[in-house]
């Protein structure tokens, strides 16, 4: 296993990433549910007409945000909730006499079955929000082709950096670890 494979099959490295991931789509949540006319004004061209139905849309895609989010948090729960089950166990094993070979062959049978369970749901929510994010990075990179130039994106403005880093560094989690 090399390097970089260890860093990224770390836990703390996945829940970093999960993180960041909720994170991200809270604050997406936040600003389009929140802020549409300032978003509008920040990432439009002055020319652009701003109307009524433009808010309302942009509202509709902040709030699609709200289950990638939620996604993002739930597998960080879990990830954090395992790693507690994990240092329990190894802990309660040290006591010796409670801990008989059956009852290790059970639990060790269960943990590894739980194991694989987890890193396949891991592995579909990486790939899940590395979809979303990829997505919007390629409207985000394109968006001046697209668009007639009517949104100021596809350069190094944040959104633009932060779903293609997410792209990334959710689809690299997905295929390098599981």
């Amino acid at each position: 296993m090399t390097q970089v494979t260890r860093v990224l099959g770390s836990s703390t490295f996945k829940s970093s990433l999960l993180l960041g991931n909720g994170l991200w789509h809270l604050a997406a949540l936040h600003a389009f549910t929140q802020k549409p006319r300032g978003i509008l004004r920040k990432y439009t061209h002055p020319s652009t007409p701003h109307t009524p139905s433009t808010h309302d849309v942009l509202i509709f895609l902040g709030a699609l945000n709200s289950s990638l989010s939620f996604l993002a948090f739930y597998r960080l729960y879990r990830t954090l909730k395992a790693r507690k089950r994990a240092l329990t166990t190894a802990l309660s094993k040290g006591k010796g006499k409670e801990w008989g070979e059956k009852q290790e062959k059970q639990n060790g049978l269960q943990a590894a079955v739980e194991a694989q369970v987890e890193r396949s749901e891991d592995r579909l929510a990486f790939l899940t929000l590395g979809v979303a994010n990829g997505s919007q990075a390629l409207l985000d990179l394109f968006s001046q082709r697209l668009f007639d130039g009517r949104w100021r994106l596809g350069g190094f403005d944040i959104i633009t950096v932060l779903d293609t880093f997410f792209l990334v560094a959710d689809w690299l989690w997905a295929y390098t670890y599981t």
